[in-house]
């Protein structure tokens, strides 16, 4: 096995319906100025009008767009904590990192190479290479850039091909 297989793996983020937190965000700020307007100088209303204000921003700074064929890895303070993968507008907790990865399909040319075959006869061999993510938690946290190993692991791939049948 090798040590690319014995990484992490992807694993579901707990995450909320975004315009519910748009409700409740709204409902804090709206209920923290009304707090603070009513208070009429009792300290006990203005601190909660204040608080409620707060936490109305708080709730607010964790939402997020997501598109189709996107995903986003979620990180607290430096650890995994998942993957949400569902799309609209969605909210998670104000102090992660939300990273985004595209789940598109891709393309990728690889280089032509020169090999010869088994008569020293010079021979061009290239390929086009169709890829896409599966596992977001290994293509982001396994690698240092997940497009410059592909290229290298497809071109290693055409190398190894060639030397088998040509």
């Amino acid at each position: 096995m090798s040590s690319i297989e014995s990484g992490r793996r992807e694993s579901l983020a707990s995450t909320a319906n975004g315009y519910l937190a748009i409700g409740v965000g709204l409902g804090l700020l709206v209920g923290g100025v009304g707090l603070m307007v009513v208070s009429r100088g009792a300290p006990v209303l203005l601190v909660m009008g204040v608080l409620a204000l707060i936490a109305g921003i708080i709730a607010l700074a964790g939402l997020y767009m997501q598109q189709p064929n996107e995903a986003r890895i979620l990180t607290l303070f430096g650890r995994y904590s998942g993957t949400d993968r569902a799309e609209g507008l969605r909210w998670a907790n104000p102090l992660m990192i939300k990273r985004k990865i595209s789940l598109r399909a891709r393309n990728l040319n690889a280089p032509t190479l020169k090999v010869n075959d088994k008569r020293g006869n010079p021979v061009e061999i290239s390929a086009a290479v169709v890829w896409r993510v599966q596992d977001t938690a290994r293509a982001v946290f396994e690698v240092d850039d997940f497009e410059l190993y592909v290229r290298i692991q497809a071109e290693a791939a055409i190398r190894h091909l060639a030397a088998q049948f040509i």
